[in-house]
């Protein structure tokens, strides 16, 4: 139980993070200063990659557990899986934005700006949401007994290579973004 909280909530500090460092990219962006693309999509990727990868799933099935032992609580939560898909879908539409910008087309700083800060809030709002409320009402509601059956739904069928392959490439590029940024290679 407290193994698979502790793993979510690090993993949390890396996207708030990651997070951080898209606002600032942004806030030069509404400056006047030119959007430092690769950053941008460096971080979306690992966002994107790293909620794909056991995290968004994790976080699912303690939901679906949680709706089974304490239906009261998980109301008052909300619906955890559409959270998972709104900020997809934001996400898609950020890169789209960005897409566009980078292609040069003629849009206002402000829409994109306006759908960056709709993406990073949401998604700092969502992170809030989890730690706030499903974490402490998963750790007081769940069993070990459910502990375990979570651990096993989010494991099953899964290849340990392929896991270790992608944790190891998600650390690789996390790294590459936070040298990067420190490095002063944003304009």
């Amino acid at each position: 139980m407290s193994q698979m909280i502790a793993s979510l909530t690090e993993e949390h500090k890396r996207m708030a993070k990651l997070l951080s460092l898209l606002d600032q990219e942004i806030t030069r962006f509404k400056e006047g200063n030119v959007l430092d693309y690769d950053l941008i999509s460096a971080i979306l990727e690992y966002l994107t990659r790293s909620s794909e990868f056991k995290h968004h799933q994790a976080e699912d099935e303690i939901y679906k557990w949680l709706k089974i032992r304490d239906p009261e609580g998980a109301c008052e939560i909300g619906d955890i899986h559409i959270e998972h898909e709104k900020l997809a879908f934001l996400c898609d539409a950020f890169r789209e934005a960005v897409s566009n910008v980078e292609q040069d087309s003629e849009l206002p700083r402000i829409w994109l700006v306006s759908v960056a800060d709709e993406y990073c809030t949401a998604y700092k709002n969502h992170l809030r949401l989890e730690e706030t409320f499903l974490f402490p009402l998963a750790r007081k509601t769940l069993s070990h007994n459910d502990w375990q059956d979570v651990e096993e739904h989010v494991i099953r069928e899964r290849d340990p290579e392929f896991d270790r392959l992608e944790h190891e490439d998600l650390d690789d590029l996390r790294q590459d973004i936070l040298t990067w940024h420190d490095a002063g290679f944003t304009q």
